[in-house]
């Protein structure tokens, strides 16, 4: 995965994007939500998930989209 700013003058600040690689990279190297049984459970930030009750392949194409032409 590659996360960039967007130099389209999107709204993500340089900050709230280290916040998420850093959160990322404690999931993926197990440093959230370690559980004594193997079994884990993290919390996703809010403002990550993408919540709709139609198609969710259309909701996160919608969303990258929209992300994209900013």
């Amino acid at each position: 995965m590659r996360l960039m700013t967007g130099s389209k003058g999107g709204d993500t600040s340089n900050d709230e994007i280290a916040e998420f690689t850093d959160w990322i990279l404690k999931v993926g190297d197990g440093n959230i939500g370690i559980g004594e049984d193997g079994l884990s459970e993290i919390e996703i930030p809010e403002e990550n998930l993408i919540l709709t009750d139609d198609d969710p392949v259309e909701a996160i194409v919608h969303r990258v989209q929209k992300r994209r032409s900013r």
